[in-house]
């Protein structure tokens, strides 16, 4: 038999009915569809295969590494996620010390943005005071 005894009676069509029939809650047997276009998730197969890949390299880590995030994979990706553990991600070897942590390029625009900004307004403010001197 595929079902324990257990489970037998919870999934058996018969009990179910005779439960409706009195009146019991048997919203537990039925779930809220979700919809929404998915059509960009990877398939079951490739979802799982990337959830064994990970589960692989995350037992590959060093024992004391593993223990660090309870041994949990999702831990451990939470953990990297967060760019103020760089540092101690760097300690622990998870992440490549030859290549520096990504910047937020779009900081990086409005930082060059920024600067010119201020540049234009320097160069506005010294023709203006030429000009004034000129008189």
């Amino acid at each position: 038999m595929l079902f324990r005894s257990v489970s037998q009676s919870r999934y058996d069509i018969n009990l179910i009915v005779d439960r409706a029939k009195r009146g019991a809650d048997l919203s537990q047997l039925t779930r809220k569809p979700i919809y929404g276009d998915f059509s960009e998730l990877p398939s079951y197969r490739e979802s799982l295969l990337m959830v064994n890949q990970a589960r692989d390299l995350f037992m590959s880590l060093d024992a004391e590494v593993r223990k660090r995030f309870g041994n949990d994979p999702a831990q451990l990706l939470d953990f990297l996620a967060d760019n103020k553990n760089y540092d101690e991600a760097k300690k622990l070897g998870l992440v490549d010390v030859k290549a520096p942590p990504k910047v937020d390029e779009s900081l990086e625009t409005l930082k060059s943005i920024d600067k010119s900004l201020k540049g234009s307004k320097k160069r506005s403010s010294d023709l203006q005071d030429t000009g004034s001197e000129a008189e």
